[in-house]
């Protein structure tokens, strides 16, 4: 699943005058956006409350340039009120123990500037909820990398945070799903029955019966195929890790699949936060 990105304040937030230059950046940033989120490379990821900016929103005559604003107004009523496949909204209600999440350095004070770094002090919660040490799945869009101009740094001394991101950062961000397995799948045998009753569930296609020997033949095509010995029983887990490069599957994913029979299937990190009420 690809990685989601957030947007900074200079894209979500237009509840006060910006320049024209900051409102054209926003759109070039905006467009691009849109195209990797169609093409699925990013999720776009609000919550709640940052969509609550979009009714804040004024395109009325008091603020120029009024057509640019429209057209960002609406793109964002396009990501965010109008739910599809590229948005993901994140509940983070029931976090109480995080800081605000540093700011841009592009930002000024006005609007729901502290609003923001409030939200994404709880999205950065649950992001390293779930998140693999030392890697992030989430990401915040820099308005000017996404336009085309240097990524920006954040005010402020430097602590944790979801790194800012153009095109280039975003493609390195790390995978927003896992693997699924059994909670205890570390502390469970694969047995040789279980083996051979489920071995497609990893790709293979027969076990061969030996023609001398004890040793079963797990054939999986165009790769090497794997010893399967009923006089070892239950499995080695160094045996398992063997499919691992047969496979491409980690050994927990492998020995989940050849206990209950199911393929292989990843989750989102953060499903269990989304479309929560």
């Amino acid at each position: 699943m690809p990685p989601l990105i957030c947007p900074s304040p200079v894209i979500l937030d237009q509840s006060f005058p910006r320049s024209e230059v900051e409102l054209r950046t926003v759109a070039k940033a905006m467009g691009e956006i849109a195209e990797r989120v169609q093409d699925g490379e990013l999720d776009l990821l609000v919550t709640d409350a940052l969509r609550e900016f979009i009714g804040a929103f004024d395109c009325g005559i008091g603020q120029r340039p009024y057509a640019l604003l429209t057209e960002i107004h609406g793109l964002l009523d396009q990501w965010i009120l109008q739910p599809h496949a590229g948005i993901k909204t994140l509940d983070v209600s029931d976090i109480v123990d995080s800081v605000p999440h540093p700011i841009p350095a592009s930002c000024t004070a006005d609007g729901y500037v502290d609003y923001w770094a409030d939200e994404l002090g709880k999205v950065l919660v649950a992001h390293d909820a779930e998140a693999e040490p030392g890697t992030f799945f989430i990401g915040v869009a820099c308005e000017s990398a996404f336009s085309g101009g240097p990524t920006g740094a954040y005010l402020g001394p430097r602590v944790r945070a979801l790194p800012l991101v153009g095109p280039l950062e975003a493609s390195r961000l790390s995978d927003a799903s896992e693997w699924e397995e059994l909670a205890d799948v570390h502390n469970r045998n694969v047995s040789v029955r279980d083996a051979a009753k489920h071995f497609k569930a990893i790709g293979a296609t027969e076990v061969r019966a030996p023609t001398s020997g004890s040793h079963y033949k797990v054939l999986f095509p165009g790769r090497r195929p794997w010893p399967l010995d009923p006089n070892v029983d239950p499995i080695p887990d160094r045996f398992l890790r063997q499919l691992e490069r047969i496979t491409g599957y980690p050994a927990n994913v492998i020995k989940t699949a050849l206990i209950t029979g199911d393929n292989p299937r990843r989750r989102h990190r953060l499903a269990s936060r989304f479309g929560r009420r």
